[in-house]
């Protein structure tokens, strides 16, 4: 079995409903090999959290529930979401397919 990591570009974000964060989720093989072309899912706990479709020229318009890209040459995948207006702790995950059997999380703070 291989390794995910996640990273949120921060941790604390206020709970405006515009303002949009990355996350990064990174995959590897046992050996530490970066697995390209991997499909990724990113979700969030709270609902109101939505995702801007990587393909969309335009975030605005964009409000998904999930976000599905797959990893790139250095095995990292990226998706942006935009913060709901529900204050609280949320978990952001990001996960391989079950055939692959990886996935990450990482906590956020939504904020007044």
């Amino acid at each position: 079995m291989g390794a995910a990591t996640i990273f949120v570009d921060t941790t604390s974000i206020p709970a405006d409903g515009t303002t949009l964060t990355a996350a990064h989720a990174t995959f590897t093989d046992r050996r530490g090999i970066s697995l390209v072309g991997v499909p990724v899912r990113f979700t969030a706990t709270i609902a109101d959290v939505t995702w801007v479709d990587p393909a969309s020229a335009d975030p605005e318009s964009s409000h998904l529930t999930e976000c599905d890209e797959p990893t790139g040459s250095d095995g990292t995948a990226e998706c942006v979401f935009r913060a709901g207006s529900t204050v609280g702790k949320a978990f952001i995950t990001a996960a391989a397919p079950e055939s692959v059997g990886l996935s990450a999380s990482e906590q956020i703070e939504l904020v007044h």
